[in-house]
């Protein structure tokens, strides 16, 4: 999915990151960037991915 959503350079580390299980403020941490900023980064990740949440994200990355 990640490949494939053409996601930018930011969105795909936000994308990594949530994945790992990190919440928006250690992302936002990690990253330097705001929380406002990953919470709209992670908007489009999960537009271009089709989902609507976290837990759609990771069944869609990873379905069983």
């Amino acid at each position: 999915c990640l490949r494939r959503a053409k996601l930018t350079e930011k969105e795909a580390e936000v994308a990594r990151l949530v994945l790992k299980g990190l919440p928006s403020a250690e992302v936002a941490d990690v990253l330097r960037i705001s929380d406002k900023t990953v919470r709209q980064h992670l908007s489009q990740v999960y537009t271009k991915c089709g989902v609507a949440s976290r837990a759609e994200l990771f069944h869609h990355v990873f379905p069983s």
